[in-house]
Formats: C-alpha cells, sequence, structure tokens
C-alpha cells in the first residue's frame, strides 16, 4: 500500500451571530510535494557528503563579500567552529589566507574567472574563483573552490627527485667507466716508463732517460688533473667554493691565457684574441676566471681540427663583462645539449676524445659564484660559442 500525504486545514464554522456552530474541513493530497521535498534533502545530504569527504574547500561570497557558504574537508583550516564564520566580511578574513583575494574577487564580479597557487600552514591550495549567478544569469557574488594539492605535488616531488637521483647515479657510473680508463692509461705509460728505466737504465742516453722521466711528470699532471677536478667539484656541489675578488688588469690577463694556449707546444689552431673594453681594472676573482677562460679555451681547441679557428673574444656591454669562446669545430648534438653542464655528462661524439664531463659543470658553478651566467649555441659539424656574462664590479662586496 502506497504511502499518502494529505495537508488538512480546518477552520471553525460559524453562523450569523458569529457563533461556532461546527468545523469545515479541507483536505489536500500533498503526496508528490512531500516525496520532493524528501528527494531534495537526500540531495542535499549526499551533496554535504560528498563536499564535506572531497579534499577542497568550497566557500562562496555575495557581492558583499560575505560568507555564505563554507564547507569541504579541509575547513579545519579556519579553526574549530567554521559555521560561525557564516555571515562575516570574509574578505577580510580571508586576506589571512589568500593575501590577494581582494583583486580575484573584483576581478569575478566584472566576470573573469582566476587561478592561483596558495601556501596555507603546511598544506598548498589550488585556488579557483568564478562568478556566482542567479536564475536570471545576474551575477550574485562569488563562488570560490581551494583543492588540496599537496599530496599530489609532493608525490610528484618524489617522482622528479627519483629520476634525478637515476640520472646521477647514471652519470656517476659514466664517470667512474671514463675516470678508470683516464688513470688506467696513465698508469700504465708510468708503469712502463719505470720498467724500462728499472732494466735498461744503463744501456739509455741521457736525453732518453730525460725523455722517459718527462713522460712519468706528464702522466701525474694529468691524474692530478683530473682528482683538481674532482675536488673542485666537490667544492661546488658542497656550495663551498672559496671566492676572493681583487681588483684585476683584464687585458693583460686575457692576453697571458691566450698566449699560454696560442703558443703551446704542438698546437696548430689559429687562436683569435679581440679585447673590447672601455675599462681595464675590474674586481673578479683571477683564479676561478681563469679556470674558466682556460676550460673554455681548451675545449675548442680540443674539439677543433688541426687547422681549426678559435675566436676568444672579451667585451664590456651594459654593465656586464661578456667572455665569448667560439670555435669552427665538432659541435654538440642537440640531444646533448640539456644536459651539457650536469657532472660526468659527455657529448655523444667525442669519441676517444680524453675528457672526463666535469668541466663544464665547474665552469657553470664558478660562473654562478660571480652572480652571472652562462650560454651557450652548437650545430654538430659547425662548431661552438659559449657566452659567459659577469656583473661589473668596481670594488669588493
Amino acid at each position: 500500500m502506497d504511502r499518502r500525504w494529505v495537508l488538512v486545514t480546518k477552520v471553525p464554522l460559524r453562523n450569523e451571530d458569529e457563533e461556532v456552530v461546527g468545523l469545515v474541513g479541507i483536505a489536500r493530497d500533498i503526496t508528490l510535494r512531500k516525496q520532493a521535498e524528501e528527494a531534495l534533502r537526500k540531495s542535499e545530504e549526499y551533496l554535504q557528503a560528498v563536499i564535506a569527504s572531497t579534499p577542497v574547500i568550497l566557500f562562496v561570497l555575495d557581492m558583499d563579500g560575505r560568507l555564505t557558504l563554507l564547507d569541504g574537508q579541509g575547513v579545519s583550516i579556519f579553526g574549530d567552529r567554521p559555521d560561525d564564520l557564516i555571515g562575516m566580511p570574509f574578505l577580510t578574513v580571508l586576506r589571512d589566507y589568500i593575501p590577494d583575494i581582494d583583486a580575484h574577487f573584483q576581478l569575478v564580479l566584472v566576470g573573469e574567472e582566476t587561478w592561483t597557487i596558495q601556501a596555507v600552514g603546511d598544506r598548498i591550495f589550488d585556488l579557483h574563483h568564478s562568478p556566482l549567478r542567479n536564475k536570471q544569469g545576474e551575477l550574485a557574488g562569488m563562488i570560490g573552490v581551494a583543492t588540496d594539492i599537496t599530496e599530489q605535488l609532493r608525490t610528484e616531488r618524489l617522482r622528479i627527485e627519483l629520476e634525478k637521483e637515476q640520472e646521477m647515479i647514471a652519470m656517476k657510473e659514466r664517470f667512474i667507466a671514463t675516470a678508470s680508463h683516464d688513470f688506467r692509461s696513465p698508469l700504465a705509460v708510468m708503469r712502463m716508463s719505470v720498467n724500462m728505466l728499472e732494466m735498461y737504465y744503463d744501456r739509455l742516453s741521457l736525453e732518453k732517460r730525460r725523455s722517459t722521466l718527462q713522460q712519468i711528470n706528464t702522466q701525474i699532471d694529468r691524474m692530478t688533473r683530473l682528482l683538481d677536478d674532482v675536488l673542485k667539484l666537490s667544492k661546488a656541489r658542497a656550495s663551498k667554493v672559496e671566492f676572493h675578488p681583487q681588483p684585476i688588469a683584464l687585458k693583460l690577463f686575457c692576453e697571458q691565457i691566450w698566449d699560454s694556449y696560442q703558443h703551446s707546444p704542438g698546437n696548430t689552431r689559429i687562436i683569435e684574441l679581440v679585447y673590447d673594453c672601455q675599462d681595464d681594472r675590474f674586481f673578479i676573482d683571477p683564479e676561478l676566471i681563469h679556470y674558466i677562460l682556460a676550460n673554455l679555451i681548451s675545449n675548442a681547441i680540443k674539439y677543433s681540427s688541426d687547422d681549426g679557428m678559435v675566436r676568444f673574444e672579451v667585451k664590456q656591454v651594459d654593465g656586464e663583462l661578456v667572455f665569448r669562446i667560439s670555435d669552427n669545430g665538432i659541435g654538440i648534438p642537440l640531444q646533448d645539449q640539456a644536459n651539457l653542464f650536469e657532472p660526468y655528462h659527455r657529448a655523444t661524439n667525442t669519441g676517444g676524445i680524453e675528457g672526463t664531463g666535469l668541466g663544464l659543470s665547474i665552469v657553470k658553478s664558478y660562473v654562478e659564484v660571480h652572480h652571472g651566467r652562462i650560454e651557450f649555441e652548437s650545430e654538430q659539424g659547425k662548431g661552438t660559442m659559449f657566452a659567459v656574462y659577469i656583473p661589473i664590479r668596481r670594488e669588493p662586496a
């Protein structure tokens, strides 16, 4: 049997003298209305349960900025009794949580939607503000939805850190393989030279003895440079690079670096020096700048053909010193350029050319110690250009 709802209205029946002589009853079937009200109540309860269990904060402001709705799983950030805030000028309250809420509210009142990311305590929210309209389509206030994305960001951060860690492990493995080869080669040469001196010392001419000892010294220098680079990189990664700027006569400084490579034994490349600075004395760390320039120039030479051209240019532009080193060598493959300054990384076209992949990472850290930046352009088979920009300092900081 279906349940029915009836609305009964009862009024007294009066005679001409206004005396009550009876009762008039009117009964109306309101079952459909009650069913609709019950369905609406259940729908509201369901919606309330969904909002309360969702990691969002839903709030509604009227045209005066007063709070008419505040609900959601994260409303606890507003205290123990968020319902007490209903009817309050919520723009004032929200300023403690969303500093630019007034600007968002004004934009919404002209029909625009806004988005922002905001940290509230130890939580991070993605905030979406949109216009609230009534049945007639007229602007009636603002709806705000704050989605808690803390865990999502934490998961993403862990994923990125894991990828970086895996990449670092891969780079370290490449370094170990490269360093093992680079150490093994000089050690083999040194062992062979020492054995030769032990076995044939009396039979070797004085010149041959000197040549063999010089070869040993050369291999020791090679190993020392590798160890020095490892130490430099370790200090750079730990932010322990010592920075000692001092006044330097830059033109002479650059000429000495240029001369050491242009006239080095066995060099057949043409190294062009172009110095174009209005001033000559600058505060820089000579040791760090020397490493930067020496590494970039030696790379330009190393990755160029025997008859290649290297250009070493020094300019003073808009408050910056610009060191530009370019070559017409083998260039850097496009797929290697994104990781060029990562430690232990070497381009895939370097082949048997000696190197550990540490130098450019150290160069970048030394540039950043000077509060500068380094950029490059390269095309495989056509050459590479590195540009170092160092802010000009007239005196020590």
